[in-house]
């Protein structure tokens, strides 16, 4: 194994189990230090990239709407100390893996889909009720009959 790689695993956070990819509303719990006192603030907004997902230098941008249609970016490292929680709000169906075109657009083109995902089939099972056996010999008896009479 690479000596950079050996040192740099020492380093890295445990994986995370919030799985997300480019167009996925995430919502960035972050660690600020103002003065003398921490707080955390929660950061909401649209992917627009991965880069660099495994290692100590993987990084992701998250692109919000402020006030007045301004839109801010902000990177964040992926195995940073300060970065509390990572939730997934909805999961966006993109065709890309870097949506830099959302850059460009405004309004109702800068939406993005949201994947929709069927529930298991298994949960509806569960809560159907038994179908009761149904008898077939009196149905042949009378097939039978019919038969021998022609």
């Amino acid at each position: 194994m690479d000596l950079i790689k050996q040192i740099e695993k020492e380093y890295l956070k445990p994986v995370s189990k919030t799985e997300f990819s480019s167009g996925d509303t995430v919502t960035v719990n972050y660690r600020i230090q103002e003065g003398g006192k921490t707080r955390i603030q929660k950061y909401t907004g649209v992917v627009i990239q991965k880069r660099n997902g495994s290692g100590m230098n993987g990084t992701f941008t998250v692109r919000k709407a402020s006030a007045n249609g301004v839109f801010v970016e902000r990177i964040f490292a992926a195995n940073s100390p300060l970065i509390e929680a990572i939730n997934v709000e909805a999961k966006g169906r993109v065709r890309r893996a870097r949506i830099y075109y959302l850059r460009e657009r405004t309004g109702k083109s800068a939406r993005i889909r949201e994947l929709k995902t069927l529930e298991p089939l298994t949960a509806v099972a569960a809560v159907a009720e038994p179908i009761a056996p149904v008898s077939v010999e009196p149905a042949v008896a009378e097939v039978s009959a019919v038969a021998t009479a022609e």
